[in-house]
């Protein structure tokens, strides 16, 4: 603790032991909340013991910690009973000699005083006399007045510059999760200082946090060959674009179809495969090597008999279309058994083996899906855009290792970002409105001649040209719109001219347009008397979060 505001404390005990006895209720109508099991707690500069003897009251077993010894004095001559329970002590120093665990720790208006360098040793000493999953509730004063330029106030007290978001912050960085925040006028009455307490708990050590275990999945677990980063990527693309086909359990997991994995491999590794150059995707691969991936000859097949025919975009158009020939068809399906193979015996199996969590993955063989952690998916579906960016550079980094610094990572980089449509594969949506008898662009009603195929979730951002996501647009709306995302207002406004237009794509285009729907819807059509307005609530959905999580632009016609 700083020396001169413990020193303030000495020289004005009695003082401060009478404001604290008459302050009106204070950090004790939190107790209850923050600590709802009776058990060990401590209370960190307990002054007059006020807290203490609330703790006790409500069935704790409650100790305190004071550093001012005429404080402590005070406390004891009036409340005699508290003589076992209340001793010297101040942070950081003095809390290393405790021998307790304990299963709570309160420090009201406490950190405040502590000086900035010392802060982080202090919050560490709380975390280490914690008990696993134990809680920490913690006031500080909020923006305090009248300080001079060492943070000291008239009586020469130190307020350090701390907030709620930056101690959040420090106490999460350590282990710590953050459950409660609130705000408070003083106790003491006073007009000028108001309070925010917050509420921490301790993560068990052997429960990582769903962001931790993902990444420490991607920077510890050996690493032979891009099969994880490939696993990953795929759900976090279909955490954007295929949520609603995510099976929720009540035992806290959820299953991701195996099928929307392996259709997104084939994405990724086509283009690495087609490659004029041999690009090695496991350790040791070369081009005559013995062992190379396990699907490589199969989709190297497959590629050669697309290589007039499209190439990538060619296939993903007959597998929306389920156009795939006959002669092709049995390729196809020995591919994605292969695929299915290699994915649930690989990363789905050892993802996560350096975590002392274990395995992050299961698979349901009977569903085809793939099992874990909801809130791993959770932290995925938040977190998916920012995490995405990472998996492109760590894979590209890994295959340029793989191939010994022959392949750089930038080559990798441009073919790993090959779409399988790309933006300017609109040509389907194109020929099916330029066949109707007359074009009345989606957001103003009016007919144009001259119309553009507009994204309605920019392609920028989900790098989709699905047929619903395709409208017609006047070229001006669609230069105004650019990367912004329509506004709810808008979407609403259109919502008839929109589902117009999906009811003649799909009259148009049934096979394709039911693939691609399914797939934001998270079932086939068939399953709704009426499609249409489910498909525009995913939609709309879709808008919200892709505006709240990208931090995008809204768009209203001008």
């Amino acid at each position: 603790m700083d020396p001169k505001t413990l020193s303030y404390y000495s020289r004005h005990a009695r003082e401060i032991f009478n404001k604290y006895e008459s302050a009106s209720v204070g950090i004790e109508k939190y107790f209850k909340q923050a600590f709802p099991q009776k058990g060990l707690i401590l209370d960190i500069g307990a002054g007059s013991g006020r807290d203490v003897r609330h703790l006790i009251k409500e069935g704790h077993e409650a100790y305190g910690l004071e550093p001012s010894d005429e404080l402590r004095t005070l406390t004891i001559q009036k409340y005699p009973e508290l003589a076992s329970r209340i001793f010297k002590g101040f942070l950081p120093d003095d809390l290393s000699s405790l021998d307790k665990k304990f299963d709570g720790v309160v420090a009201s208006a406490v950190l405040m005083h502590i000086p900035k360098e010392h802060l982080f040793d202090s919050v560490f000493a709380i975390k280490r006399i914690l008990k696993q999953e134990g809680r920490a509730l913690i006031s500080i004063p909020v923006d305090r007045k009248n300080l001079d330029n060492d943070r000291r106030d008239d009586k020469e007290r130190l307020f350090t510059d701390i907030t709620a978001e930056y101690l959040e912050l420090l106490f999460e960085r350590i282990g710590f999760k953050s459950l409660r925040k609130w705000k408070d006028k003083d106790s003491l009455g006073r007009k000028d200082v108001s309070w925010v307490t917050l509420l921490f708990q301790l993560v068990d050590a052997s429960k990582l946090r769903p962001i931790d275990q993902i990444e420490s999945v991607l920077n510890r677990d050996k690493k032979v060959a891009t099969y994880k980063l490939a696993l990953f990527r795929a759900l976090c693309e279909i955490s954007m674009t295929g949520f609603q086909r995510v099976r929720w359990f009540s035992d806290g997991t959820v299953g991701i179809p195996l099928e929307d994995v392996c259709e997104k491999w084939i994405y990724y590794y086509w283009p690495l495969i087609e490659s004029s150059s041999f690009i090695p995707q496991i350790q040791g691969e070369h081009e005559s090597c013995a062992k190379p991936i396990a699907f490589r000859e199969l989709l190297g097949s497959l590629i050669e008999n697309y290589a007039n025919a499209g190439s990538l975009p060619g296939f993903t158009v007959d597998l929306r279309n389920k156009n795939i020939s006959s002669g092709i068809m049995p390729l196809f399906k020995k591919l994605n058994t292969r695929l299915k193979n290699t994915i649930t015996k690989g990363p789905v199996t050892y993802a996560g083996g350096s975590l002392s969590t274990g395995r992050l993955f299961e698979y349901d063989s009977q569903e085809q899906l793939i099992i874990f952690d909801a809130g791993i998916w959770k932290e995925i579906s938040l977190m998916s855009h920012w995490i995405l960016d990472a998996l492109i550079l760590r894979w590209a980094e890994l295959t340029a290792r793989l191939s010994r610094d022959v392949i750089s990572p930038s080559e990798v980089i441009d073919l790993l970002l090959v779409n399988p449509l790309p933006e300017r594969e609109v040509s389907l949506a194109r020929s099916i409105y330029r066949d109707l008898e007359s074009v009345e662009c989606v957001w103003s009603g009016k007919i144009t001649k001259d119309f553009d195929i507009d994204h309605v979730i920019p392609f920028s951002f989900w790098r989709n040209n699905d047929l619903w996501n395709l409208m017609p647009s006047q070229p001006r709306l669609n230069l105004q719109k650019k990367d912004k995302l329509p506004s709810h207002d808008l979407l609403i406004r259109w919502k008839d001219a929109i589902i117009y237009y999906w009811q003649i794509l799909r009259e148009k285009s049934e096979p394709r347009f039911d693939f691609e729907t399914g797939k934001i819807l998270g079932k086939e059509k068939r399953y709704f008397s009426n499609w249409e307005l489910p498909l525009f609530s995913a939609l709309a959905e879709a808008v919200e979060v892709t505006a709240l999580q990208r931090g995008c632009e809204r768009w209203e016609i001008k």
